[in-house]
Formats: C-alpha cells, structure tokens, sequence
C-alpha cells in the first residue's frame, strides 16, 4: 500500500512540473505575441484626418468595406462561408441598402482608427470599447455586447478585489485591450 501511494506522490510530482512548464510557455507565447507591462506601453497616438467620404458615396460604390479582426466571433470562414457575429450584422445592414460587404482583415501590426481615417475601410466592426483615447477619433454605434474585465491571478495569491489593491505591482495588459488605454 505504501508503494502505490509514493507512486500517486511522484505521478502528481509529474504533473505538476509538466502544468509549470506549459504554464511558462503559455506565458512567453503572450509576451511574445502582444502582451506587454504598462510602462512598454506606447504614447497615445495622433490620428490622420478622416477621409471625407458619406454614406452617398457608398452607395454609389456598391459596397461597404467592414474592417475587422479574423476571430471565431467578428468574422471568419465557415466551409468557403463568411461568418461571424458582426459580420452578419454588417450584411444585413447592407443587405437592407443594396449593398454587399467587402471584408478589411487587420493584422497585428494595424490599428483600426488610422485604416477608417485613411478611407481603407468605412466602418470598424468587432469588439472595439469605448475608451477615452479612442473617443475623440471615431463615432461609436450603441453598445450591443456587454463584457466584463476580469483579472487573472495565481489561485495561491489572495484574491485581489479592489483596483486599490494593484497599487505597487506590475500588471500584464493584452495590448489591443481595452485596459491598455
């Protein structure tokens, strides 16, 4: 009995290691791929002027050019299919004014505000809060997805349930986050 319980001890052993181990890689993939502390953060930029450019005008053209992000919610394909939440709300709009839908994907390295502004795009669709260095820029529709911010801590650190309770630490904040700005 004592041999099948220093088995149990060794096999969590094991396990633990192995969870610490991805754990780590799991978190160089986030620093790698866009995860950055607060003080890397870069200054608030300044926009180009918009384009001038109305709604006459795309109709004219035919279309409406949705800029968005490739994500299992916003838009993707589904079997040669386009799909995605903002996506179909887009073509329904679109569908309602003769108009077909031209999809502008981001990547990484684009920001949504300066691709409207440069006339690439007529409207950002997927996600995007409203921040107060995001709201002098652009127009924001009424607000139809509600999402809470959640902190992601250690489960063998005392839960922090007070913003106070950061004060003197370094939090982690994904880049394109709304708590970025």
């Amino acid at each position: 009995m004592n041999y099948i319980t220093e088995y149990i001890k060794s096999e969590r052993s094991i396990i633990a290691a192995g969870l610490a181990l991805a754990a780590g890689i799991i978190m160089l993939i986030f620093l790698v791929s866009g995860y950055f502390t607060p003080s890397e953060r870069e200054e608030v930029r300044d926009y180009s002027d918009p384009v001038a450019f109305d709604f006459e005008q795309i109709m004219e053209r035919g279309s409406i050019r949705m800029i968005t992000r490739y994500n299992s919610s916003s838009y993707f394909l589904h079997r040669g299919m386009d799909r995605g939440f903002e996506y179909e709300m887009v073509s329904k709009f679109a569908e309602d004014h003769g108009l077909h839908v031209e999809v502008v994907l981001l990547t990484s390295d684009d920001d949504p505000i300066e691709l409207l502004n440069s006339g690439a795009g007529d409207l950002i669709a997927g996600n995007y809060a409203v921040t107060s260095t995001r709201k002098p820029h652009i127009a924001f529709s009424r607000p139809y997805n509600f999402v809470n911010q959640v902190l992601v801590q250690p489960d063998n650190q005392e839960m922090i349930s007070e913003i106070s309770q950061l004060d003197g630490t370094n939090p982690t904040f994904f880049r394109t986050g709304i708590c970025w700005d």
